[in-house]
């Protein structure tokens, strides 16, 4: 009977711990749910602030690694900088191809990693172990950046025209191509270091144009 009676009163208890944990699970809830709220309301101000037009959902962010980002800080600033983007801005799913030197590294190596799951953490410390050098292979990357579904937007990061296979207009004809088939897709370019140089800024604005988004410059 007194065995009993312990059993009837751990259960009791148990229902208690029950009652508490469901109360304290709903109330994160609402907690995570408020957050997310925050943290979009403040990646659209931003964005609007970075005058970054269009929608962020599902983007797509091209490295240039080429061996002119690895002078004076380049590629150390890039990285820093699509860190807190990707922090801030209202992006719920993203994929970087880092491309250079006739190759294209892509974190995930296939389809977005998505915000919801935490996979941000991980494609970022991949771009820590990335060296620079070689060619900017320009086409290649924005071509596959393309190939994405539900692609909203691409961030292209690069201090420099491309030097590869395919030049400048080579580059700006396969923009205006691939977005006269996407027109919701916007390209934004972000220009590192000396952008300033007459041909390399004539090639990033026009590419710019020709991807119907934004001109940054670091």
């Amino acid at each position: 009977r007194e065995l009993e009676k312990e059993i009837r009163a751990a259960k009791r208890r148990v229902q208690e711990l029950e009652t508490k944990f469901a109360s304290i699970s709903e109330a994160n809830a609402r907690f995570k749910l408020r957050e997310q709220d925050r943290l979009a309301q403040e990646g659209d101000v931003r964005q609007e602030l970075l005058g970054l037009t269009g929608e962020m959902g599902n983007a797509v962010f091209l490295m240039d690694r080429s061996q002119t980002m690895g002078e004076s800080g380049r590629w150390a600033e890039a990285v820093s900088t699509l860190k807190t983007w990707l922090q801030h801005l209202p992006v719920q799913n993203a994929a970087v191809i880092a491309f250079g030197g006739g190759q294209l590294e892509a974190f995930p190596s296939r389809d977005y990693a998505r915000r919801s799951a935490g996979e941000f953490t991980s494609v970022l410390a991949e771009l820590d172990g990335l060296e620079t050098g070689g060619a900017t292979n320009t086409y290649e990357a924005i071509e596959q950046a393309f190939r994405y579904d539900n692609l909203d937007a691409i961030i292209l990061f690069t201090d420099g025209r491309p030097d590869g296979k395919y030049g400048s207009k080579d580059v700006l004809e396969l923009v205006e191509n691939l977005r006269s088939l996407r027109p919701n897709v916007k390209l934004h370019v972000i220009g590192v270091g000396d952008y300033f140089d007459g041909p390399m800024k004539r090639f990033l604005l026009g590419l710019r144009e020709a991807g119907g988004g934004k001109f940054i410059g670091q």
